[in-house]
């Protein structure tokens, strides 16, 4: 789980570089609200057939996961980017400004719910833990990663935004860090 804007797309190439995972974006209209839901995935051909694999979708909405039956079927990363250039390139994808932090501080809400929920693990977008990462999946680490790399952004939003945008970014951070589960840097 993650949110429009957050660089994702880096971060999952790095972990779609394990042989064992694969990534499949689901339909607009798919919401997972049973373990049932998950066979949309695996009509997906998968690089390594095996019983081992992990199918990976990307949520960028809460209503996309309905939790409360399911979350015992699913393993979760919840990827958070960094605030400033996340609400910039929200805008830029035809957001109102307003509308961009509204999302970004819902978003960022949402994931905190789902994390406290379910079993999943934290990435941040300024550092990526990779082994952390592969041994909450149980998987051993691939011999290559990529080196984080944030987009740069052209910032035009206004100084009210980017610091209600960073102060619940270190809410969220203080939040998440308050957790039992795991927390990567």
């Amino acid at each position: 789980m993650t949110h429009i804007g957050a660089n994702f797309e880096t971060f999952k190439s790095s972990i779609a570089l394990h042989p064992d995972i694969d990534f499949f974006q689901t339909p607009d209209h798919w919401i997972y609200n049973n373990c049932e839901s998950l066979d949309y995935l695996s009509t997906k051909r998968h690089k390594n057939l095996h019983a081992a694999s992990i199918y990976g979708d990307i949520l960028l909405f809460n209503h996309k996961f309905q939790r409360k039956l399911i979350k015992s079927c699913y393993q979760f990363i919840f990827y958070v980017g960094e605030p400033v250039s996340s609400i910039q390139l929200i805008h830029n994808h035809g957001y109102k400004e307003d509308q961009a932090l509204s999302y970004y501080l819902f978003r960022l809400q949402g994931l905190y719910e789902f994390a406290v929920r379910t079993n999943g693990i934290i990435a941040r977008h300024d550092e990526w833990k990779f082994q952390e990462i592969f041994d909450y999946l149980k998987l051993p680490k691939p011999e290559a990663t990529h080196n984080n790399q944030i987009e740069e952004v052209a910032l035009t939003l206004k100084n009210t935004t980017i610091k209600q945008a960073e102060k619940a970014y270190e809410d969220f951070l203080i939040k998440t860090n308050a957790l039992t589960k795991k927390v990567l840097k």
